[in-house]
């Protein structure tokens, strides 16, 4: 298994990154539809690096030693980044039913700063869409590491008592 998240990682980061990348160093490409691609490349790029990564190490070391803090990281990054890269496609979507249904007010209206707006609206849509049940997860869901290591230590001990009788 860890070798097909080594493979997914470098495949995905690598021909994302070429093609956010000629995007990127080329002026001529950057026109409002590019700029919804550099949105769903950066988009893929953050989730890989976000959430693949933190699962091929913990398919290769047991338990979770990242931290809790990495843990509220990927928490948010799991429903962020999924719904972020579905509003990408979403975005694409509205974009091409607009300039074949309504050529002349796409052409007329559209702009990079339009399409830039979209993608920063559809971020920020997702974020305010999760952030409060992040919350809610972090207050009133997530388990005290001490609890459960004194409850795992409990069950532990009373399984040794019960296998000496």
């Amino acid at each position: 298994m860890a070798a097909f998240y080594i493979i997914t990682i470098i495949l995905a980061v690598s021909t994302n990154a070429t093609v956010l990348g000629a995007f990127l160093c080329r002026q001529s490409l950057r026109t409002p539809f590019n700029l919804y691609l550099i949105n769903l490349l950066s988009g893929n790029i953050l989730r890989v690096v976000l959430e693949t990564t933190p699962e091929l190490l913990n398919h290769l070391y047991s338990g979770w030693w990242l931290g809790d803090g990495y843990c509220s990281v990927l928490v948010f990054g799991l429903y962020f980044t999924d719904a972020g890269v579905q509003n990408c496609h979403i975005l694409i979507a509205i974009n091409r039913i607009w300039a074949v249904c309504w050529p002349y007010s796409y052409r007329t209206t559209h702009t990079r700063r339009v399409a830039l707006l979209m993608c920063l609206a559809g971020w920020a849509e997702v974020c305010a869409m999760v952030l409060p049940g992040f919350i809610l997860d972090t207050v009133y869901y997530r388990a005290d590491p001490v609890k459960v290591l004194e409850l795992s230590y409990e069950i532990w001990t009373n399984k040794l008592s019960h296998a000496h009788i």
